[in-house]
């Protein structure tokens, strides 16, 4: 068996160049305000509270129904031994970044900079701008109201960057919201956020057919917008019936079922979890499953936070040894980044995070770790955790039946055959093994019988997502 070391071994000696290089918006923003609302929240609830790196809300173990304990649920979808994700956030990136970034990591082209990834990594959008903070953000002279939104300024009429957006949401380069937009302002105390634009936004998602179910918060304090945990909030009024910005009334029936609150990031320091969710209900009482990302170099209170969420530190991020510990414990790992944040880049992305971008693309074409895109890491997560499911056996071989989804926060729930991507139970013979979703059995096109893996076990899976390697900003 091929040793972990040539596993994740990169092609490229490891740069720790502390050349960070960010925009001081990005820096006097969302690391800044989400280090303190951190602070405030950790104050509140000691070092094993709900942001507690130390333990998943709901620790996984390996799963089998009695009478049939030679079957049981695999972790990851087969043949991968850990997953991970990169969630980038779209400040500071123009139209015209993205698709050089976004052709560079999803499709299989030799790019300007380098041969494509062709990896399922996708991004967020905002549907609007609204920021006083000058400077550009490229270098070709965009400056900060150019950023990747679907409209172009606070009257939602003119359209900006939408057929991009609405392209890019079809494809899956973009699955997220950071929230409905960047409100960042000079002065934090103020805003222009309204309740209008998440009603205006929310109308425009049912129309355009976009089907988001992650939202990460963004800014400072004048981004309103923000989500509480619904304990400790400071500034977020999008949760708080009482404010009036108040709009998870209308955005959690649309559909956002996974939120990244910003207040965790400063002790987000851990790179492999056991499980990325855990629960948030909000301050108008419905529920959410919050993420982590890996956001910080350091521990709270052992030194200052020192964000990595910038190109310049994906090799700090996606280190041989961060790589090692990920599969080593069959870990989840969802990465925090700016992809479009530098300002002084012609290509994609700058030349030392190339080894690093490299490293994680062959461990996934070879099979190790699953390199997949937020939204669908947190729903595999998420069904994996909570699938119920029983064994019936006979003289012809053994039935599958997938019941249902038993989450104890969100509810139970009927999965879909997409929900089940790259569910795969352990079995001694997949050839006689049959599986059903309820009464109906998954048509043998959708499934895969695996060879045994490094566990020496066979296995029966429903297939993974088929990545479409186009490149998507030459399409329309």
């Amino acid at each position: 068996m091929q040793r972990m070391d040539d596993f994740v071994r990169g092609t490229g000696k490891l740069n720790w160049h502390k050349h960070m290089n960010r925009r001081a918006f990005l820096a006097a923003g969302a690391a800044g305000v989400a280090g303190l609302a951190g602070l405030a929240l950790w104050k509140s609830r000691g070092d094993e509270g709900r942001f507690s790196s130390k333990r998943p809300a709901f620790p996984w173990t390996p799963r089998s129904v009695e009478g049939a304990e030679d079957i049981v649920l695999r972790r990851h979808p087969y043949p991968y031994r850990a997953s991970l994700s990169i969630t980038s956030d779209i400040d500071g990136t123009s139209p015209k970044e993205f698709n050089r970034i976004h052709q560079f990591l999803n499709s299989d082209l030799e790019t300007e900079t380098g041969q494509a990834l062709a990896l399922d990594i996708a991004d967020s959008c905002w549907m609007v701008v609204d920021s006083d903070w000058e400077g550009t953000i490229d270098r070709f002279g965009h400056t900060v109201r150019d950023q990747m939104s679907f409209w172009r300024g606070m009257n939602m009429q003119e359209e900006y960057a939408a057929d991009w957006i609405a392209k890019y949401v079809r494809c899956g380069w973009i699955d997220s919201v950071h929230t409905y937009g960047d409100f960042n302002r000079k002065n934090a105390g103020e805003t222009t956020f309204h309740r209008q634009v998440a009603v205006e936004s929310i109308r425009k998602w049912y129309d355009k057919g976009f089907t988001f179910t992650v939202w990460i918060n963004h800014g400072n304090s004048a981004n309103v917008q923000n989500l509480s945990d619904g304990i400790k909030r400071t500034y977020e009024g999008g949760d708080d019936p009482a404010s009036p910005y108040y709009h998870t009334d209308i955005l959690i029936p649309y559909g956002i079922r996974f939120v990244w609150h910003s207040a965790s990031s400063s002790r987000e320091y851990v790179f492999s979890r056991p499980d990325l969710l855990y629960p948030i209900t909000l301050g108008d009482g419905q529920r959410v499953w919050g993420f982590y990302r890996y956001s910080c170099a350091h521990r709270l209170f052992q030194t200052k936070p020192e964000y990595l969420w910038s190109p310049y530190n994906l090799e700090r991020q996606l280190t041989e040894d961060h790589l090692r510990t990920l599969i080593d414990e069959g870990g989840f790992s969802s990465v925090a980044q700016h992809l479009g944040g530098p300002t002084d880049l012609y290509n994609a992305f700058p030349d030392e995070s190339l080894p690093a971008l490299r490293r994680i693309a062959r461990l996934h074409h070879d099979g190790v770790v699953l390199v997949a895109r937020t939204s669908r890491l947190l729903r595999y997560n998420q069904v994996n955790n909570f699938l119920r499911f029983s064994v019936h056996k006979d003289s012809e071989g053994a039935s599958i039946v997938i019941d249902g989804v038993d989450d104890p926060h969100l509810g139970a729930f009927k999965p879909v055959v997409d929900d089940l991507r790259g569910i795969t139970f352990y079995c001694p013979d997949p050839l006689k093994t049959k599986l059903f979703l309820g009464e109906r059995q998954i048509a043998d096109d959708l499934l895969s019988r695996n060879p045994a893996d490094h566990t020496g076990r066979q296995s029966l899976s429903v297939r993974w997502f088929r990545h479409n390697p186009l490149d998507f900003s030459q399409w329309g």
